[in-house]
């Protein structure tokens, strides 16, 4: 399968360097607690790089979604946003949105494109996609570099974050309408 970035229905996020400091601040405290906890990155050079651009990637789509960002760490079977979302940070322009194999199926997943050299933004976010739903793609099953298998959703795919956005102010609403 070829890989193309999609650049339509792409919603793009400008971070302020405060919100960035945040992302980087966390990032780095997740990666520390993770070498103090005795465990080790795949690529070493890139261990602390890769959590803060996994924190920015979260801070971006909690912005652009409109919810709050937790800024937790060690939620590996949690959501990391609240409404269920999960984010994954892609790494290259055209890369699809990774969703694994113990990714629930009910968790909605959220891609968003920074590029190594990016982290300044701004943060494309070209969609997302129902990781059960993802995993009834066998066609879309990669293992690259030896790791096991996931699903790379191509981006043509995802579905547009505007009809995310919608249903997360549609919750926000019909929970708003349920408190006294």
């Amino acid at each position: 399968m070829k890989y193309e970035a999609q650049y339509d229905g792409s919603w793009y996020v400008e971070l302020s360097s405060f919100e960035r400091s945040m992302a980087w601040y966390r990032g780095s405290t997740m990666w520390l607690k993770s070498r103090l906890e005795g465990r080790k990155d795949r690529h070493p050079s890139l261990g602390m790089r890769n959590h803060i651009q996994g924190m920015l990637a979260e801070q971006a789509a909690a912005k652009a979604l409109g919810i709050y960002w937790p800024m937790d760490i060690d939620t590996f079977h949690k959501p990391d946003l609240g409404h269920n979302i999960e984010v994954k940070m892609i790494g290259a322009d055209w890369y699809g949105l990774r969703i694994y194999p113990w990714t629930p199926d009910d968790r909605r997943v959220v891609a968003v494109v920074l590029s190594s050299g990016g982290e300044q933004g701004p943060y494309r976010i070209p969609g997302w996609y129902i990781a059960g739903e993802a995993k009834q793609h066998p066609e879309w099953v990669i293992a690259p570099n030896d790791r096991p298998p996931m699903w790379a959703v191509p981006q043509h795919e995802l579905r547009l974050i505007e009809t995310l956005y919608c249903e997360i102010t549609t919750d926000r609403m019909y929970l708003e309408e349920k408190v006294p």
